[in-house]
């Protein structure tokens, strides 16, 4: 059981991690996002697989069908996320993707009767609150129209990015969760070693795409990925642990104790990742809203 909680801690960091993975990201053309998708997604793979031939996990149909499932759904998430990273700050956007913790946590209470209490409906309007403040466009008096509808626009699309990221990260984890119900908590390695095999070979399908229809030089874009270290490093170290802990924690730890916790305190983890590494300024709206966010993380724990 200590295990467990210490796993969840982690958890957190390593959410952290990814996020910022892809906040260092150079890939700017749509090509490039599912290249590097791809790239870090085969080196989660390898390892999972290497790991799985001495867990004794089996892959069966239940597997299979869970993890094509996953596979689309992660994919969109991924890419929704690199272009939200471009467009806005990374601790407006992680903690926005962490908001996502309300949907599998309303998915444990309507569909496996898991615990709903007052402090539950709390830290869901503390949420809704906390969004309503990241989002919130301010003017600024210096900006001539053109700029300030150049701006409203680069809002807007990363609301939507945002908005999209949100739905399919919290899917994710439900994802996740009815396997493991299904698989009766065994399996976490094989879900996840063939569900990122998947995700590698179906980004990298929809890349060469992409890269053929536009005639791009192939050559340019590994070269590329290649100067794209520490994006493919941290997602594929982050996102490998956190898939893994939430696939394996699923059925171990309620889900008010567990989303909250794992993306509660990557928020803190971020904030401090954005003001360390980005330098990124945090006006008093913004960090209203993140006190608050974490503060509704916190109450959903209680």
């Amino acid at each position: 059981m200590v295990f467990n909680y210490v796993l969840t801690v982690l958890t957190a960091f390593f959410i952290s991690l990814s996020a910022l993975g892809k906040k260092y990201s150079n890939a700017h053309a749509k090509r490039e996002k599912f290249l590097n998708i791809s790239a870090f997604s085969l080196l989660i793979a390898a390892v999972m697989w290497i790991v799985f031939a001495f867990t004794g996990d089996t892959v069966n149909g239940t597997v299979v069908l869970f993890s094509a499932v996953f596979t689309v759904n992660y994919i969109v998430c991924n890419f929704t996320l690199y272009a939200a990273m471009e467009l806005g700050s990374l601790s407006k956007t992680n903690l926005f993707n962490s908001l996502s913790l309300v949907i599998p946590t309303l998915a444990g209470i309507v569909f496996w009767h898991e615990e709903f209490n007052i402090f539950m409906l709390c830290g869901a309007m503390a949420l809704m609150i906390a969004s309503l403040l990241l989002i919130i466009l301010k003017a600024e008096p210096a900006e001539s129209e053109e700029e300030k509808e150049k701006r409203r626009k680069s809002k807007a699309k990363w609301v939507i990015f945002n908005l999209i990221a949100f739905f399919t990260n919290g899917l994710s984890s439900i994802i996740q969760k009815w396997e493991q119900t299904v698989m009766d908590g065994q399996g976490a390695f094989s879900m996840t070693a063939l569900s990122f095999t998947l995700v590698a070979v179906f980004a990298f399908a929809v890349y060469l795409v992409c890269a053929l229809v536009g005639k791009c030089p192939l050559k340019d874009d590994f070269n590329a990925l290649l100067h794209n270290k520490k994006d493919v490093l941290f997602n594929a170290v982050g996102l490998g642990e956190v898939n893994l802990a939430v696939t394996y924690l699923s059925t171990r730890i309620p889900g008010a104790f567990l989303f909250p916790c794992v993306l509660g305190g990557s928020v803190i983890i971020t904030t401090v990742f954005s003001a360390v590494f980005f330098k990124e300024k945090l006006n008093a709206r913004v960090i209203v809203g993140i006190l608050l966010g974490v503060a509704a993380i916190v109450i959903f724990s209680l």
